[in-house]
């Protein structure tokens, strides 16, 4: 098996603390370390999990979740001090462009202050190794041309609420790098992962998530902008190269590894949301859907480079287009035929199998 991140010695009873735990990329990434060995703790809101991933866990694993606001300062910084974590991942936040609009004060403050409480309370510890802020690929300065492909020296300044407050999350990575963690052991990286799609995943006003609502809810299928292309990458990949970047950058003193990385599968994986239903069209089922009017202020184009990690990291993608389709479409229909506990299995074994692809 390849050591990008997997290394079972390494990561045993390493302390890592992973904010959003109970959503879909920061629940996979919770069970993953787990099977890994390591000692995680979870710090999420106390809000509904029905159908995702985070839901079919059984209570033990559950039950390594503090439930608390990422704006909670002192209950944050109590959780904190108390477990000591060596690594940290920070998922937490408001992540939908449309309840940025809905509520743009809400979101400024989870994804600005959330950071601002993590990086605050850390800038005096010395447990601490490794923080990775997941931000966005829509933090960029997008003038929706289909030519751009953005990359982590380009300018930020997101246009919509949600994308601009993350554009804000990034400034202040910047500026703990540059000031406060300048003399620190602190690896602060930043993750601008392109879209996700994966198991679990059960988002509002997104694509992948409205097509599996469709196929197992019954539910309608409303399409906003047929062909917006995005940088699609497979949940598990993903994961992978979160894992990679936190224990590469551990284990050595070179700054190479802090700042702003681009997460995201090869170009030619860029798909439209026409391709991607196509592609289910024919593989599982025919979709029926209705055109509607978008009334969220989206950029049909969103294009981001890879080559940092490839460069600097060595890392490569696992998953095309068409596979990551398949198999997140897999877990979906699972889901919808089995008992929670064989779904957990189902998921485990999902994370073994990925391993010797």
């Amino acid at each position: 098996m390849e050591d990008l991140g997997l290394d079972k010695n390494f990561w045993k009873n390493k302390r890592v603390l992973v904010t959003g735990n109970t959503g879909f990329m920061g629940s996979w990434l919770f069970l993953w370390l787990n099977i890994l060995g390591a000692k995680v703790l979870g710090y999420s809101l106390n809000k509904s999990f029905d159908k995702n991933l985070f839901s079919c866990f059984p209570r033990d694993l559950k039950s390594k979740t503090i439930f608390g606001d990422i704006r909670d300062y002192e209950k944050l910084k109590k959780t904190i001090n108390n477990f000591k974590p060596e690594f940290i991942f920070h998922l937490a936040a408001q992540p939908y462009v449309s309840e940025g609009f809905l509520d743009p004060i809400y979101t400024y403050q989870v994804n600005i202050n959330g950071t601002l409480n993590i990086l605050d309370i850390l800038k005096n510890k010395n447990f601490c190794k490794f923080i990775l802020n997941v931000t966005s690929d829509k933090c960029y300065f997008n003038n929706d041309s289909r030519k751009n492909v953005f990359n982590e020296e380009d300018r930020i300044c997101g246009d919509d609420p949600y994308s601009n407050s993350k554009s804000c999350s990034e400034l202040i990575n910047h500026t703990f790098i540059k000031t406060i963690y300048s003399k620190k052991n602190i690896r602060l990286c930043s993750a601008r992962s392109g879209n996700v799609i994966g198991g679990g995943d059960r988002g509002i006003n997104r694509i992948f998530p409205d097509l599996m609502s469709y196929y197992f809810d019954n539910k309608k299928l409303y399409i906003r902008s047929l062909h917006s292309t995005r940088p699609w990458q497979y949940i598990l990949d993903l994961i992978r190269a979160y894992l990679h970047l936190a224990k590469k950058s551990s284990l050595t003193n070179k700054k190479i590894f802090e700042g702003p990385w681009n997460f995201s599968s090869d170009l030619n994986n860029h798909k439209s949301v026409f391709d991607m239903i196509n592609f289910l069209d024919k593989k599982y089922k025919t979709i029926k859907y209705k055109k509607m009017k978008n009334t969220i202020k989206e950029k049909n184009y969103l294009h981001i480079s890879n080559q940092k990690v490839k460069t600097i990291l060595n890392f490569k993608y696992k998953y095309n287009f068409e596979e990551m389709l398949s198999e997140s479409l897999d877990w979906f229909k699972f889901q919808s035929l089995n008992s929670k506990k064989e779904l957990f299995n189902f998921s485990i074994e999902k994370i073994e199998t990925y391993y010797h692809k």
